[in-house]
Order: structure tokens, then sequence, then C-alpha cells
């Protein structure tokens, strides 16, 4: 029923909003945390020789293998790859949520040159606190979405790679979606149906960095047309603030909310190669 539902929505909504005109995406591969997560954690050997697809395979499946997910955790500190992997690597006790997964896997591709996005994928309903976050990598000729929280990536059945966007549109024609052979999470195999329906809950509208890999950056906001992801903000957080206690800091989080303004990118800018 569910699955039906979110469908739905998919593709009732199917057409995106044009981008502003000054959308300027980027990809920042000059960090100086790159170098370091790269030579402390040996990557270049971990992510081997091959396509930028097979290494980066390689690497989520690594995150995923030595980092659990704890969707409550949001460690202390900068919001980096140094920082998740310092609090939870080989940690059987500690975790972290699937941003910072995302945020993680997206900068052990960068710190190896391969171009990566951190993709916030969101639900269509106000009342929903619950997201998810992965990671889109540039194979050389398309992005691909990988996800490692749950170490997969998607396929339609005709064996094509997807993005969440390709995903998105797959799913809203209720087509059949084929999860890799590795799908698991935290250590144990995953039901693929049941992350399917996951997704699509969360495959409304999107939100991703205008410069990927930079610490100061504007985001941008990738939404159906006639969806308002601005005045959706609001209403969830005022939502939260009933259920889960008026506490200051939701207080300062919905002014700051309030007052922001959503910079559009498109879907066909989405898709260039970086």
């Amino acid at each position: 029923m569910f699955y039906d539902l979110y469908t739905s929505l998919l593709k009732m909504h199917d057409t995106f909003r044009p981008a502003d005109t000054d959308v300027h995406l980027s990809i920042d591969y000059t960090a100086p945390t790159l170098t370091e997560l790269r030579e402390k954690y040996a990557l270049a050997a971990i992510a081997g020789d091959g396509d930028p697809f097979d290494r980066a395979v390689r690497l989520m499946d690594w995150l995923t293998t030595h980092v659990r997910h704890d969707g409550d955790c949001n460690p202390e500190g900068s919001r980096c790859a140094l920082t998740a992997l310092e609090y939870a690597f080989d940690k059987a006790d500690r975790g972290v949520n699937c941003a910072w997964l995302a945020t993680t896997l997206s900068e052990c591709l960068l710190s190896l040159g391969i171009a990566a996005r951190t993709m916030y994928i969101m639900p269509f309903a106000p009342y929903d606190c619950d997201n998810h976050v992965v990671t889109h990598a540039w194979t050389g000729t398309q992005w691909v979405m990988l996800d490692p929280t749950t170490n997969c990536y998607v396929r339609d059945k005709e064996g094509h790679l997807l993005d969440v966007f390709g995903l998105r549109a797959l799913l809203a024609d209720q087509q059949e979606v084929v999860f890799n052979d590795a799908l698991r999470y935290n250590g144990n195999p995953y039901n693929a149906q049941e992350h399917r329906d996951y997704l699509a809950k969360d495959l409304f509208w999107f939100q991703t960095a205008e410069a990927s890999g930079s610490s100061d950056s504007r985001q941008l906001t990738i939404a159906p047309e006639g969806y308002d992801p601005h005045k959706r903000d609001v209403l969830n957080i005022q939502y939260r603030m009933r259920v889960q206690g008026d506490a200051p800091w939701l207080h300062s989080w919905l002014e700051i909310t309030k007052a922001s303004v959503p910079v559009f990118c498109s879907v066909e800018d989405m898709k260039k190669a970086p």
C-alpha cells in the first residue's frame, strides 16, 4: 500500500523546476583534508585499478564494512570524513548517520580525483522527520547513485546503472529495480523490497552542495514543479516542535529556515558531466 502511495506521488509530480540563472555547479578537489584522508587510510590501494565505478564500489564496500550506521548519531566536530572515521572506524559500539556516511564516501572519492556529490533525498510529507542521504559518483560517462548505508547501487532490468533521478523515474512507473548482490545493513543481509520502498518515499525532491567538496557552499534544491520545499521545511520543523518538545535549537532552526530562500537547480544540469 505505501509503495503504491509513494510511487503515485512520484508519478504525479514528474516535471521538475528549471534552474535559477546564477547556479554554477562545480567540484572542489583541493581541500587539504583530502590528502590526509587518502594517505591515512591508504584509499588508493583500497580502490585498486579499473574504471571509476569499480573503484568507487570498492571504496563503498570498505566503508560499509568498517563503519556502522546509526541514524541517531552525529559526531561532534567538523562535518568531514576524517571526523567520522576517527569516531566510528571499526568501533562496534559506534556508528554515524547516513549523511556522515555519504559525505565520507564522497570525500574518499574526491581524494582520488573521482567526481562525487553528497545527495540529500527528501520525502514529500512535512510530517515525515526521516530522510536519506546518498552519494553520486561520476563513472566517466554518467552519475551513479551509491548508498553507503546499505552498500548498494541500482540498475534497471536491462542492466543500466542509475542515478537518483533515473531511479525516481523508474519507481514512478513502478518498473523493476535491480539491487547489487552485496546489499547489506550493518553487516547483515538487507531486504531489497524494503529498501526499494524506503527509497520511493525519500526520492521526491533533492538537495546538494553547489560546490561539492567545499566547506563553504550554498545548498541547491531540485524539486518538482508546483511543490514548495521551503514551506515543507517550515511545516516540518513546526511538527517536530509539537511532537519532540519546544527546544531552543528548534526555534533557532525554524527562524533560520523561515529566512532562507531556496536556490533551484535543474535535473538536466545535475546530469551533466562535472
